[in-house]
């Protein structure tokens, strides 16, 4: 029991934000109402809260409990939403995974994530089996009717016991952690927590003026933040890793930055900057990240604290720099032609400009979004990201 604000005892299930809460709530009051469509799928609410149970009941019994990392490789599918809330109801941490990585480059985050269970689609079997033996993963689902060396879903569902309760999940407690796509070097895992996406949802179900019968047509990848944060979840109830993970951590990071001296340093991108095709969710996030900058030195701007941003272009060495350069030879140099400079960025030009923006030689630099991209480098690249981005 929680007490509001008058003292009084309040049942906490009337205001609980975890992730499976506010859905069984919603689930409770519109069983029959329609939730998800998907190809030939389409389930009521009630629906997909029998398969959040299920599949809970499934988790649960290859040893998934609270804290526990439980991963999803695959195409946008119901079975992603269901993995979620499954995960989430059990107070397990939820991992989706970008489908367009390589072996290498799963196994990387798989590591780093240190994901318990991995449920994926038959499209990406392959992939994992490439790198199988690397992995510590204790169990490995099939999403539907199974695989050599993959459990059947369905059929687990369709045999599983009675659900454990749900665990209660606090505000503060992770929900997902989604990882960036390495522009800087390896993937980082953004932990964001239960109260981060109560928050979302309340800020969009209020700017959109949504109300029960609205449908969002999603098409963006939901191993992504704009894919999963951007009206899909807030739907389900009545800004992207980037913007919402850099907002909440600028926040927390305050009471201790509040002194003459500090400095602040965000790495952003030039789609913030550049239109392009099929990477509308990318623009967005990063400009606003861009404009977070600019209002933060405004405000912060008295408490002697600087706040700046990093624009960098292709970089070498970087995830990001091997999977959209072209491999033959002859597409580099001429991709590399393309750069004002005639070369393409280091880890090193990136490093030395956050260290001149951290040191007192910058110190009447507040505000900036300096580009780092050797005049405008991200010319030579944009062909190979808005090709990505139409492959979705």
């Amino acid at each position: 029991m929680d007490r509001a604000l008058t003292g009084a005892p309040t049942d906490r299930s009337a205001h609980a934000v975890g992730l499976h809460e506010w859905f069984a709530r919603r689930a409770g009051r519109v069983p029959t109402q329609p939730a998800l469509s998907c190809d030939a799928v389409c389930w009521t609410y009630g629906e997909l809260q029998q398969r959040v149970e299920a599949m809970s009941a499934v988790l649960a019994a290859g040893g998934v409990a609270a804290g526990d990392r439980v991963g999803y490789l695959g195409l946008n599918d119901p079975m992603f939403v269901v993995v979620m809330f499954a995960t989430s109801r059990l107070g397990g941490v939820f991992v989706p995974l970008n489908f367009r990585l390589s072996g290498p480059e799963l196994a990387y985050v798989i590591g780093d994530a240190g994901i318990h269970t991995l449920v994926a689609g038959e499209e990406h079997l392959a992939v994992i089996d490439g790198v199988r033996g690397t992995l510590a993963c204790q169990r490995f689902i099939h999403r539907a009717g199974g695989a050599p060396g993959w459990e059947p879903a369905d059929a687990l569902m369709a045999q599983a016991a009675t659900p454990p309760d749900a665990v209660p999940a606090t505000a503060d407690a992770v929900a997902v952690i989604m990882y960036t796509s390495g522009t800087t070097g390896h993937p980082k895992g953004a932990m964001l927590t239960h109260g981060n996406f109560w928050a979302n949802n309340l800020n969009e179900m209020l700017l959109w003026d949504m109300v029960s019968t609205d449908v969002t047509l999603n098409f963006a990848p939901m191993f992504h933040v704009g894919g999963l944060l951007c009206g899909s979840l807030s739907t389900l109830l009545v800004v992207d890793i980037d913007l919402v993970g850099s907002f909440h951590v600028l926040r927390q990071a305050h009471a201790h930055l509040r002194k003459p001296g500090a400095s602040v340093i965000s790495i952003t991108a030039p789609q913030s900057f550049v239109p392009m095709r099929y990477q509308a969710h990318a623009c967005a996030a990063k400009a606003g990240v861009d404009q977070l900058t600019r209002v933060l030195a405004l405000e912060w701007g008295g408490e002697g604290v600087r706040i700046n941003s990093i624009s960098p272009g292709p970089i070498d060495g970087t995830e990001d720099f091997r999977k959209l350069m072209a491999p033959s030879a002859a597409e580099r140099a001429s991709a590399q032609d393309a750069v004002p400079l005639k070369r393409f960025g280091s880890l090193d030009d990136i490093a030395n400009l956050a260290l001149f923006l951290a040191s007192p030689y910058a110190g009447y630099i507040s505000g900036a979004v300096i580009p780092c991209d050797g005049g405008g480098a991200v010319e030579s690249v944009k062909p190979a990201l808005e090709a990505a981005g139409a492959s979705l």
